[in-house]
């Protein structure tokens, strides 16, 4: 058995649409090459791949695109990726254990505190990557089933571009955003999946934050909202540090919107 389908099974994909797994394995692989790059102290890959608004308004516009391909390494990039290497890996064994079928919301309120936990010890840059995966595994398959591998790929590339472009147009514009932090994430897309789910099905259910029963229109409205907050500076000296991932998912919604909504 490969790597890759153990890593697969591990995580409960096996089953999916092959374009979700390909995905998962892709953003997965790229990661891995980027952490060993890192640890040889080579940085190429977020150096010519993260998206900056003056390097895309000089010309480099495919960092428009290639920034969704990469995530953030942590600041320690051995201790953090261990770490966090440890909590998927207790979770998901929780999970799979005869406690956590009998009580699985104990284990999502466990995994929640220690995400917390590591977040707080500043150990979370890898959880960007596995919650971004987690979206796809969780809300891409539907999708991929009803529009197929190309149509979902196509959507995937549009949403990373349209939060992009969205981030380009608008960072630098208002006092108190910073502008020269680079973004990488697939988050665009990640959003934009929950936005399409709300657009073919506004009124089912899912469990917000794994926990809350809450219906899909309303999440979305939601997450919209925290990321225009993320938008308004605030403290000293008057700075929104979040405002470039805020404007890339809610590039990432407008541009599902503004695809699905006639469908």
């Amino acid at each position: 058995m490969t790597f890759a389908r153990r890593f697969l099974l591990f995580f409960g994909l096996a089953d999916h649409p092959p374009v979700i797994r390909r995905l998962v394995l892709v953003l997965a692989g790229i990661h891995v090459v980027a952490l060993g790059l890192a640890i040889a102290g080579v940085l190429e890959p977020y150096v010519w791949g993260s998206l900056l608004s003056q390097k895309v308004m000089d010309g480099q516009v495919w960092r428009l695109v290639t920034y969704g391909l990469l995530h953030d390494l942590g600041n320690r990039p051995v201790v953090d990726h261990l770490v966090c290497a440890m909590l998927v890996a207790g979770v998901v064994l929780a999970w799979r254990s005869p406690m956590g079928r009998r009580e699985p919301a104990l284990v999502l309120v466990a995994a929640i505190v220690l995400q917390a936990l590591v977040s707080a010890l500043g150990h979370a840059g890898p959880l960007h990557l596995v919650l971004n995966l987690l979206a796809f595994a969780w809300f891409g398959p539907e999708l991929a089933r009803r529009w197929g591998a190309r149509r979902f790929l196509g959507f995937v590339v549009a949403c990373v571009a349209g939060g992009a472009l969205v981030y380009t147009v608008s960072i630098g514009r208002v006092d108190g955003w910073i502008t020269g932090i680079p973004v990488v994430g697939i988050s665009a897309a990640a959003s934009g999946l929950l936005v399409a789910l709300a657009v073919y099905d506004p009124h089912r259910v899912v469990m917000a934050s794994m926990l809350v029963p809450l219906k899909f229109v309303y999440l979305v409205v939601a997450i919209a909202a925290f990321n225009v907050i993320d938008l308004i500076p605030s403290g000293s000296p008057g700075i929104a540090p979040m405002a470039s991932r805020a404007l890339c998912h809610l590039g990432g919604m407008l541009t599902t919107w503004l695809l699905t909504s006639n469908i």
